[in-house]
């Protein structure tokens, strides 16, 4: 009788190469505040509804069940199928935007054919994983959160990696849903434009003149001013004496 034994410590994909949320790096000091400045590999949270992206059962992002040993690669980033279980009904669309660096999933595995393990990776990754995301007996169904980190560039941008470690032929259906991404759009612009405020000497943007108003009406006439006093009349003037005759 075989008895697989592999064990992996569960969650652990969720740091696998997530490079992508480094702690802050540095900060900027402005009158009364600081502000910190993300760094060049730094990203932000976003969450969004969630939405499925992959299930097995019904050839949603993967056609057919995981079969142990072998990985299964495919695009969580873009235009991609989700899936509606409620009305069973496939949707086009974007979930996840191109150029984003890692995606929080919640993956359940259906009735796994033999016990084993599922890990959840980059899509760059390839052979036999050290870590899993899920631990599982045979004919479970259980589900785990995991954060994996996405590669940007290259064949495998946007992709992740499953590998069902099982013995060999063992199969399972695997069901995906997102609940949000990481990224690092806009931070470094907002980085940039923190330092220039920062930056001594930088010249203050023109502000153009605006065209001159119509003149207004003419103001009110003052009130007349108070009249002056009448001067002081001067004294006469002294005759002359009469010549001689």
């Amino acid at each position: 009788m075989f008895s697989f034994s592999i064990r992996r410590l569960i969650g652990a994909a969720a740091v696998v190469g997530l490079a992508a949320s480094a702690v802050v790096v540095g900060s900027v000091a402005v009158p009364a505040q600081t502000l910190a400045l993300p760094g060049a590999a730094e990203s932000s949270v976003v969450t969004i509804d969630p939405t499925r992206i992959a299930d097995t059962r019904y050839d949603i992002g993967l056609t057919g069940k995981i079969i142990a040993e072998m990985a299964a690669k495919f695009t969580v980033t873009g235009v991609i199928d989700t899936y509606i279980d409620s009305t069973s009904t496939k949707v086009p669309k974007q979930v996840v935007p191109d150029g984003a660096t890692g995606v929080f999933l919640n993956v359940t595995v259906v009735t796994p054919g033999k016990p084993g393990f599922l890990a959840i990776r980059p899509g760059a990754a390839s052979g036999v994983p050290a870590t899993g995301g899920l631990n599982f007996d045979t004919g479970t169904v259980l589900a785990n959160g995991v954060l994996v980190a996405l590669p940007t560039t290259g064949d495998n941008a946007g992709q992740i990696d499953l590998y069902y470690g099982a013995i060999t032929g063992a199969s399972m259906h695997v069901i995906i849903d997102v609940v949000g991404y990481t990224t690092s759009s806009g931070l470094i612009d907002l980085a940039k434009r923190v330092e220039k405020l920062e930056s001594p000497g930088v010249a203050a943007a023109t502000i153009s003149t605006g065209e001159q108003g119509e003149q207004g009406p003419a103001g009110f006439t003052g009130a007349t001013g108070a009249q002056g006093d009448t001067g002081i009349q001067g004294d006469t003037g002294i005759q002359g004496d009469t010549g001689s005759r």
